[in-house]
């Protein structure tokens, strides 16, 4: 019966989603999708921009999804586990082994899978999280104790607090797990990029600036480290999957334990994300942890060779994008992540050609050899 009421609540939320029509054309939205565009065509370049936007469309439902599917206890009983071996199994159990997560698939459930299994753990979460969603997660979890006595008293860290680290040790000493979303760029001091805590890896086809906490906390403690990730095989397909722990490596001093263990980490949750690129919600904030790999835009000079008359050109959206806030419009070059304020001929003249190709003659913006020298317009 529970399965039931779960399959129809969701297939609901699915249709309803499906009619949101009007959100994709607010402002916010398509300043937001630039943003994820911009991402995919640096980290993901083999994806063709004309599936951008159905990717960031779903990970918004993936959002709902997993919102929706942290208030159904029984669903850990239906979902499909992959190497969840007797070894993972007995560490989780013992306690004091740092889970990292990331924010894929139903993200949430993993919280739903410790609790189930009487597994005791602390989640470490954003300010904002607790303030928006601290109580109802609290109410839920006291819920479930309710209904087959598995709650261990669900704790909350806030990832932003400056003694954090001091409570993580603390718990991880009384024997209680960590839940840390490695991928969620929240911590005691300024972003990711510009703090000391932060360590630079690969990732896919460029470089992050990643938290290093958990390999230090790892290090320092002597203590495991357990992957999961979740995914959908299928929008009724649920798994979980575990990866083979993280032991310190006593060779290694602190420093290079880290950044090991944080490119490991990354290496062994990629497969899913280029696998399943719209079931990961960190699109929406990668362009914080990454460093720009683009020039800015350059001047056209006198002499700029410029498209015969005959020539036709089209805008350029593998490298751009362009949007409007209120009455501004913008250009977005995706390489660096950066604005350029336009007038409304040159946002209408690449609204044109996005859609259809116009003949260079029927350009007569003083902006034109810019445009053609930075390819915001090229030959069709």
């Amino acid at each position: 019966m529970i399965l039931e009421e779960y399959i129809l609540k969701k297939t609901e939320l699915v249709t309803k989603f499906a009619q949101k029509s009007k959100l994709w054309n607010e402002d916010i939205m398509i300043a937001k999708f630039n943003i994820v565009s911009a991402c995919l065509s640096n980290y993901l370049p083999e994806i063709s921009p004309s599936e951008h936007l159905r990717i960031f469309k779903n990970i918004f439902l993936h959002q709902q999804l997993s919102k929706f599917e942290q208030s159904f206890f029984e669903l850990p009983d239906y979902i499909g586990y992959e190497n969840l071996t007797t070894q993972i199994w007995s560490l989780l159990n013992k306690g004091a082994s740092i889970i990292c997560t990331f924010h894929t698939g139903s993200y949430r459930l993993i919280n739903l899978f410790l609790a189930k299994n009487k597994i005791p753990f602390s989640l470490v979460v954003s300010k904002e999280m607790i303030a928006v969603e601290g109580d109802s997660l609290k109410e839920m979890y006291e819920m479930l104790n309710k209904l087959d006595n598995s709650h261990e008293g669900l704790k909350l860290i806030d990832a932003e607090s400056p003694s954090s680290g001091l409570q993580m040790i603390k718990d991880l000493k009384q024997g209680r797990n960590l839940v840390i979303y490695v991928d969620g760029n929240v911590g005691a001091g300024n972003e990711t990029i510009n703090n000391n805590n932060s360590c630079e890896i690969n990732f896919l086809h460029h470089k992050i600036f990643v938290r290093q906490g958990v390999g230090v906390l790892a290090h320092a403690l002597q203590v495991p480290l357990v992957t999961v990730a979740s995914y959908r095989k299928s929008i009724n397909e649920i798994k979980l999957k575990f990866f083979d722990p993280i032991f310190s490596d006593v060779n290694l001093d602190r420093a290079q334990f880290t950044k090991k263990t944080m490119q490991e980490i990354y290496d062994l949750v990629a497969p899913i994300i280029i696998e399943y690129p719209d079931q990961w919600e960190a699109w929406l904030y990668l362009h914080k942890v990454t460093a720009p790999n683009g020039n800015d835009i350059i001047i056209a000079l006198e002499n700029t060779n410029l498209p015969d008359t005959n020539d036709k050109l089209r805008f350029n959206s593998s490298c751009f994008g362009i949007f409007k806030i209120v009455s501004d419009c913008f250009l977005f070059k995706k390489s660096n992540y950066k604005s350029y304020k336009i007038s409304d001929a040159v946002y209408n003249l690449l609204v044109s050609s996005a859609f259809k190709p116009i003949p260079s003659s029927e350009v007569v913006l003083n902006e034109f050899a810019e445009l053609y020298v930075n390819k915001v317009l090229v030959p069709a």
